[in-house]
C-alpha cells in the first residue's frame, strides 16, 4: 500500500509541477529582436537537424516583433 502511495504522491508532484510550468509566458518584447532574427535565419541555412529548432524560433521572433 505505501509504494502505491508513493507513486501516486509523485505521480500527483510531477504533473503539478509540468501544468504549473506550462501556463501563459509574461509577454515581455524580445530586445534585439531584429538581430537575432538574422542569426536564426543565418542558422537556419544551414538545415539538417536545426531546421525545427530555427523554425520555431523564427516565429516566436517573428510574432509582433519578439513579443
Amino acid at each position: 500500500m505505501k509504494l502505491i502511495r508513493r507513486s501516486l504522491v509523485t505521480l500527483a508532484a510531477t504533473t503539478l509541477l509540468c501544468l504549473s510550468g506550462a501556463g501563459p509566458a509574461a509577454a515581455v518584447p524580445v530586445p534585439g529582436a531584429d538581430e537575432l532574427l538574422g542569426q536564426v535565419t543565418a542558422l537556419g541555412d544551414i538545415g539538417g537537424l536545426l531546421t525545427p529548432v530555427t523554425d520555431l524560433l523564427e516565429a516566436a521572433l517573428q510574432t509582433n516583433n519578439g513579443t
